[in-house]
């Protein structure tokens, strides 16, 4: 027999693990697109333009994905690539003149290099050439002008590695230089390992990882390189970005640091501290770390930073100095609400924020890719999407929290996620600050795997999409419940398929729980004994195999 009681508790489990993930806590940011198109781990993104088209580049372990996001609403893949070499959770990504340049680190795989150049009339291609000619992995790598810095390698792990992309798809070696030699004419027990690279205007910004160092050095002639300062940040600096006279720095481990703020002069020196700062979504009990920023950007007078479990936060830094937090949105959803919530490397790897339709591009490790904008006045404030099997109807069910010139949701479907059809338009209510329901019955789905999202309009235009939601149609499940209306209080649940596996709710027509004890008659028939006489009415049993699959059933009791 199945105890109700703990068959309760899975249904629970299944209705609040729904919502952990179907939400996402956000200010004055709003989410428009998403592409998830592999069930692995995913890492560091980037972005460009060509041809008139605006492009995401980003990576998981084994793959590296060129996705269209000219439309931010409808992004679509326009190539993946699986380098040779081993997986890796940590990939980086730069673009130069039509073609990008990938590295990964603890891999094999040595620069990668993809002509997108023909884009958007050619499909990209992976160039062949000596690809571990100058190092076989890297952690970081950056361009500025003709010249690509890698660091974190192999063959230079206390340097910088400089390379000439005159020819992009056939590099050369500039210099080879290790920094600790720089610095002191030989060899020292200071490891001078650089996690992260930015250079602009001849300065190399560099976090020294475990030398709890942030240091500037004169680039500007690649074979005379020099030191000019450096900041002892007291924990493991992990990367940067310079915005005029500050320079953004986040510490990534232990976890909790927060973001400091230096000054320097034009010619990178006089590196000192001004100000720090951390805002975690999440209550930081005592004992507790707060958030761990990961790697920052800035346009114009805007600071982008990607934190582990936070998402990525917004801060105008038009007083430099003075940060102001203006937004944030938070793509790892799973840890809201759970003390410590801070621990582990989950959640936003990388964020994109350069191109020119302001749409920011930022890569979730668990979620892939996430695409934002800022808006301080948010169109619709989602409050739940939820698709249900009822019978073999598809129920799709959403409500906003409040709407702001919201002029229609469009209903779209898909057979695999990426490729959508719409099936319906839903008047929505304009401007509204109070909670609103809405539903949708596709009587047609598709057969196997259906995938769900909601299109909002307003009425301007501009839209926002919806989480997606999956459910299965298959043939050989065909549930029932015989025979309906039932008879001496027996309900019978019968499949074409294996039943176990299977959490069974009863509940009547206005939503009670009814207690049950449930025996197997076999692999295909449940027999539900309700523990009270059944009065005459309509009663639901749901049948629920995971997250995203619930069946209702619904009959009568005479």
């Amino acid at each position: 027999m199945i105890n109700f009681t703990k068959v309760l508790f899975c249904a629970l489990l299944v209705l609040f693990s729904n919502s952990i993930i179907g939400q996402n806590q956000s200010w004055n940011m709003i989410e428009v697109g998403s592409f998830d198109p592999v069930d692995e781990d995913y890492n560091d993104v980037w972005g460009f333009e060509q041809g008139g088209h605006l492009y995401a580049v980003f990576g998981s372990i084994n793959n590296i994905f060129i996705v269209d996001v000219t439309d931010c609403s409808n992004p679509s893949l326009v190539a993946s690539f699986d380098p040779a070499g081993s997986s890796s959770i940590w990939r980086d990504f730069k673009t130069y003149n039509g073609f990008i340049y990938g590295v990964c680190d603890n891999c094999s795989e040595g620069l990668a290099i993809i002509d997108a150049s023909g884009l958007p009339s050619t499909t990209p291609t992976l160039v062949d050439y000596n690809e571990t000619e100058f190092f076989e992995e890297a952690h970081n790598i950056y361009i500025e002008g003709n010249y690509l810095y890698a660091v974190g390698t192999d063959t230079q792990d206390e340097g910088i590695i400089i390379l000439d992309l005159s020819a992009p798809s056939a590099p050369s070696l500039v210099t080879s230089v290790n920094l600790d030699i720089v610095n002191h004419t030989m060899p020292t027990s200071n490891d001078y390992y650089i996690h992260d690279i930015n250079v602009s205007g001849g300065i190399a910004y560099c976090s020294h990882g475990d030398l709890s160092s942030f240091a500037t050095w004169d680039v500007s002639d690649p074979l005379n390189i020099s030191f000019i300062a450096s900041y002892n940040t007291g924990n493991y600096t992990h990367s940067s970005w310079n915005n005029g006279n500050a320079v953004y720095v986040c510490n990534e481990l232990p976890a909790g640091q927060p973001v400091l703020v230096l000054n320097k002069d034009a010619s990178g020196a006089n590196l000192s501290l001004v100000s720090s700062f951390q805002d975690p979504i999440e209550d930081v009990s005592s004992g507790c770390a707060a958030n761990r920023p990961h790697n920052p950007f800035v346009k114009n007078d805007t600071l982008y930073i990607s934190y582990y479990h936070d998402g990525m936060h917004l801060y105008d830094v038009s007083s430099a100095n003075s940060p102001q937090h203006i937004g944030y949105y938070d793509t790892y959803p799973n840890n809201d609400g759970i003390a410590c919530s801070y621990g582990g490397f989950a959640g936003a790897w990388g964020v994109y924020p350069f191109l020119s339709n302001g749409c920011i591009l930022v890569s979730d490790d668990t979620y892939g890719l996430r695409i934002l904008r800022y808006s301080e006045t948010v169109p619709v404030s989602w409050k739940s999407f939820e698709v249900f099997k009822r019978n073999q109807t598809a129920e799709l069910k959403w409500s906003t929290a409040s709407e702001v010139n919201n002029d229609y949701f469009e209903v779209e479907r898909s057979s695999n996620g990426i490729d959508f059809e719409s099936l319906d338009i839903i008047a929505g209510a304009g401007t509204f600050e109070n909670e609103r329901n809405y539903s949708f019955i596709d009587y047609n789905p598709l057969e196997g795997k259906s995938y769900y999202r909601i299109k909002q309009v307003d009425f301007d235009g501009a839209n926002t999409t919806s989480d997606i939601k999956s459910i299965q149609f298959t043939n050989d499940r065909e549930l029932k419940i015989a025979p309906n209306p039932i008879s001496n209080n027996e309900i019978r649940v019968f499949s074409g398929s294996d039943l176990n596996q299977q959490s069974l709710l009863l509940v009547d027509a206005i939503g009670r729980k009814i207690s049950f004890e449930v025996v197997q008659e076999n692999a295909n028939t449940w027999k539900i004994n309700p523990s009270e006489k059944l009065s005459p009415g309509l009663y639901i049993v749901s049948v629920s195999s995971g997250l995203e699959h619930v069946e209702k059933l619904s009959f009568y009791a005479n």
